[in-house]
């Protein structure tokens, strides 16, 4: 039987054993899943639901006994009443929802369990109806007798519920207890199953390797003597193996490879005494060669012959070569050329088995370095294989160093022109021949060779191809060309203006061009920002002149609004009727509030202007706020919020400007009672000298500001939301003005909030002033 049908046999053995293991393993693990499933995907759930009932529950029953309580105590309409009573609906609600939870549980997993469900959605029930009349029974007044015997029937149902509530819990606990034993029953046969034929697997597979290993190793073994025998010379060695299986195969071969090692060790003593003869010749050869000649070992590139002229031009004897690299000999140096800087012809030889030839820079005895061209020939065994490499070597010093000299001269100007800040552009008839590092940075690149090749016409913009024809055309005829402005492409094909001026020359005996281009963007984004700003002042100034004039338009007729508003509310005209005197108290209102905002547009107008001046003099502090806050105490009131003041003593009188001082704490004030909570509130206005400086902080307690919108502070004509602008009104103008007066008298705004709780503006001003006018 052969060796593969022996293997294969136990393998499907071993295999077969390994899938009973894998079945039985199946068939236990599908147990244990099972018999798991029915109680986490099962009875857990039931479990969590019936403790959610029982909580929910437990809730209800304390929210009544919290309602029942705080109406005793405090009446029907207090606001701790209404929160309790909203608290036990939402807990009803919940309540509610975990019955349903454990109905649904129920009847999808145990509808044989329906006993205990009813107990508890009817204890349920009671609980809820009887906590019901409980509490009705308490906002209607009813006597305490009755109220203690609802108490004693809410107990009553309170208990029974508990009740249902345990035997439901005993009755799934036992279950659940089953289900677990049946859970380790289910486990523990499983391993033993599985111990067992897993025993009885590994027992089969040493008794089927055994078997296997004798049949195999021994003729092995018997064919690895014969190969030692044949290693210390006995090449008569064979061996007697009948196996009919591969190993039988394998020593039939191994008989014949001994008889064919004999025979081509006999053959070899001919080859050798062939080769002396050719060695002789060719060692005649190369001896009798002009060029440095020596013969390398392509197994590790050490030197086995040379000629004389090698010896010569390197200054050495034969016995200092023979043996050494190459490299060692020619380049002083313990390592290999290594590519692609430093090409090996040698390698390239082995690498292709063709000549090779390269230019190398080789030393001589005494560290001179020559240029040298080498040649590499190989030298084929029978096979077609490189065994050695024949190196020949030619001194070219002379004419290198004519050619270097040549090429210096040459990179020199190369040099000179890459270098140019200036895009330089070599065109002949028609196409691009060079190209420098400037003018392909120009044209949105580095790499100067994509140019070269390319119709000069292809980096011209479309729209000035005919002009750029015209050019060619004149400088072809030998007339002079202006330098110009033009349109050229980027590699990304965007337009880049430029400046060309092009020279004709000749090039290798043709008309050639020659262009010097620079990039014009700079020059003319420059001179279309300062057209534009140009325009924006403009702008400005137009709209200033507007503004100013327009509001003092509008202010004339206003007054006249306001002033006969006036008259009628003092019914100078005669009386009027409660109706009449609504309709003038909305015109006087909404023309004060026009007013304002006519007011606060000249304020802006001047500020922007640089028109507004500040009338400085010493002012009280405490004076001024007390006006600011006596004009808006009724408005406080009516939105419920409460004015306070913290003074420094050592604070009294700053130099300010009176009115303007006025209007920034109006401002902020006023805002800060605006923008309360519809509850009311507070507003504390504290003032603080700190060194020369004095801190005016105005904090209060209402809607606050998010932090996304805290960068809309102090931007002109915005509010922080049209939400809060339709609901609070406000053009978005006082905290702009306000930021300006702050500044103007040489003092600095900030702000604080947070969103729900409310906001700190806090501004500082100089106390004194020095004589010159400007700020301490």
């Amino acid at each position: 039987m052969k060796l593969i049908y022996k293997l294969t046999i136990g393998y499907l053995i071993v295999s077969l054993l390994v899938g009973v293991v894998a079945y039985f393993g199946f068939i236990s693990v599908n147990h244990i899943n099972s018999a798991y499933n029915e109680i986490s995907e099962k009875s857990l759930p039931v479990l969590d639901t019936i403790e959610e009932v029982e909580a929910e529950g437990q809730n209800i029953i304390s929210s009544t006994n919290k309602v029942v309580l705080i109406t005793d105590t405090e009446g029907n309409d207090s606001k701790s009443a209404k929160e309790e009573i909203d608290q036990l609906k939402a807990e009803r609600i919940k309540f509610d929802e975990a019955i349903s939870e454990y109905d649904a549980l129920v009847n999808k997993y145990f509808p044989q369990e329906t006993v205990f469900l009813e107990n508890i959605k009817n204890s349920s029930t009671k609980i809820e109806i009887i906590s019901d009349e409980l509490i009705a029974s308490e906002k209607q007044g009813d006597s305490r007798e009755k109220i203690l015997e609802k108490w004693k029937e809410f107990q009553l149902a309170e208990k029974e519920f508990r009740k249902a509530i345990n035997q439901t819990f005993q009755h799934e606990t036992i279950e659940i207890n089953e289900k677990k034993e049946i859970l380790q029953d289910t486990i523990s046969t499983g391993l033993k199953n599985l111990v067992y034929i897993s025993l009885l697997t590994v027992a089969f597979s040493i008794v089927m390797g055994f078997f296997i290993s004798r049949n195999i190793s021994k003729p092995i073994n018997t064919l690895k003597n014969a190969a030692l025998d044949i290693e210390k010379g006995s090449f008569e060695t064979r061996v007697d193996i009948k196996y009919g299986d591969e190993v039988g195969v394998l020593a039939d071969a191994f008989n014949l490879m001994a008889k064919k090692v004999n025979q081509d060790i006999t053959d070899l003593e001919k080859a050798k005494k062939n080769i002396e003869v050719q060695n002789i010749f060719s060692r005649t050869v190369i001896n009798s060669m002009n060029d440095a000649v020596s013969v390398i070992d392509v197994r590790d590139f050490r030197i086995i012959d040379t000629n004389s002229v090698f010896l010569e031009t390197y200054g050495l004897k034969k016995e200092d070569v023979m043996g050494k690299t190459c490299y060692e000999i020619v380049h002083k140096r313990t390592v290999p050329c290594t590519p692609p800087d430093d090409i090996c012809p040698l390698m390239e030889t082995v690498k292709t088995g063709k000549p090779s030839t390269e230019e190398h820079i080789h030393c001589t005895k005494d560290g001179e370095k020559r240029y040298v061209e080498v040649s590499a020939s190989p030298v084929k065994d029978e096979n077609g294989n490189v065994i050695s490499i024949i190196h020949m070597t030619r001194d070219i010093t002379e004419r290198k160093k004519s050619e270097d000299a040549l090429l210096e001269s040459e990179e020199r100007y190369r040099h000179l022109v890459d270098l140019s800040p200036y895009g330089i552009a070599i065109h002949l008839e028609g196409k691009i021949i060079y190209m420098n590092l400037a003018g392909a940075k120009i044209l949105g690149t580095t790499d100067t060779s994509l140019f070269i090749g390319k119709p000069v016409l292809e980096i011209v913009h479309p729209d000035y191809h005919e002009l750029v024809k015209e050019r060619i055309q004149m400088q072809e005829e030998g007339k002079k060309v202006p330098l110009i402005e033009e349109k050229f492409l980027r590699v990304d094909g965007t337009p880049v203006d430029i400046e060309i001026i092009a020279i004709p020359f000749n090039y290798q005996g043709k008309k050639a061009m020659y262009g010097v281009f620079q990039d014009m963007t700079e020059h003319k984004n420059a001179e279309r920002i300062r057209l534009e700003n140009e325009r924006l002042i403009n702008a400005d100034r137009t709209k200033n002149e507007f503004l100013a004039t327009m509001s003092h338009e509008l202010r004339t007729p206003l007054n006249a609004v306001l002033g006969f508003s006036e008259l009628l509310k003092r019914k100078m005209a005669g009386g009027l009727n409660e109706k009449q005197e609504e309709y003038v108290d909305h015109i006087l209102e909404g023309g004060k509030h026009q007013l304002n905002l006519i007011d606060m547009i000249l304020d802006m107008t001047r500020i922007e202007a640089g028109k507004l001046e500040l009338a400085l003099r010493r002012i009280s502090v405490p004076q001024i706020i007390e006006e600011v806050l006596s004009l808006l105490r009724d408005k406080a009131m009516k939105r419920r919020v409460a004015l306070k003041t913290e003074f420094d003593p050592a604070l009294g009188q700053i130099f300010a400007d009176r009115q303007k001082f006025m209007n920034i704490m109006f401002n902020l004030v006023d805002n800060a009672i605006k923008f309360s909570k519809p509850e009311g509130g507070t507003v504390t206005i504290t003032v603080k000298k700190v060194d020369n400086i004095a801190r005016f902080s105005i904090s209060d307690t209402g809607i606050g500001i998010k932090d996304e919108d805290m960068g809309k502070l102090f931007v002109l004509f915005q509010q922080i939301d049209s939400g809060l602008t339709r609901k609070y009104g406000g053009a978005g103008l006082g905290l702009t003005i306000t930021k300006q007066l702050v500044e103007l008298h040489g003092g600095m705004i900030t702000a604080k909030s947070k969103y729900g709780e409310g906001s700190t503006f806090t501004f500082t001003l100089p106390i004194e002033v020095k004589n010159n006018g400007e700020k301490k």
